[in-house]
């Protein structure tokens, strides 16, 4: 048994690499990344853990956490996502369920593809605090990446990814007593 404190506290870690030809997803740990499709479909570029068990997720303090590691490598051939959402697990968790969540996702996607990320960008940090007060009440970090040439349904032959946008919302805990 292992009696190091530090590994009481898990971690979350998501990477996402976008390069001319490829799409690099790594994970440790808890937390969701989502992609979204020119037309609303949805997929998970890394399966959930299923080892992890409710709020227990790994720690980058254990000796294997490198190995813990989940990784997805995604080629550009064909029609690459039109976003990708990347979010700590108090996100998806402020919903009942996974159709919830996703639909955030595709909620975002129709934002951005109609009004731009001035929009979103405007608002974000207030809806993150809203899913936490009315879900889980944990703290929630997004990263969005979405590409403003599958708007307009322009599939260019080497047009980036573009925009970035992330938002943290810290909810203040009430102390005990």
């Amino acid at each position: 048994m292992e009696t190091n404190p530090y590994l009481a506290y898990g971690s979350t870690l998501l990477t996402v690499i976008v390069a001319p030809a490829f799409i690099l997803y790594l994970q440790l740990g808890d937390g969701d990344i989502l992609t979204v499709s020119a037309q609303g479909e949805i997929e998970r570029p890394i399966a959930a853990d299923a080892r992890l068990m409710g709020n227990e997720t790994t720690s980058l303090c254990s000796a294997r956490a490198w190995n813990e590691m989940r990784v997805s490598f995604q080629t550009l051939a064909g029609s690459p996502p039109a976003l990708i959402l990347a979010a700590t697990d108090g996100y998806a968790n402020a919903y009942r369920n996974e159709a919830g969540f996703q639909q955030v996702a595709r909620d975002f996607w129709a934002m951005l593809r109609d009004d731009g990320d001035a929009a979103v960008k405007l608002h974000l940090k207030e809806w993150l605090n809203e899913a936490s007060q009315q879900g889980s009440g944990d703290d929630i970090t997004v990263g969005i990446i979405w590409r403003p040439d599958a708007a307009i349904g322009a599939q260019r032959e080497g047009q980036p990814l573009s925009s970035g946008l992330i938002a943290d919302a810290a909810i203040p805990l009430s102390p005990l007593r």
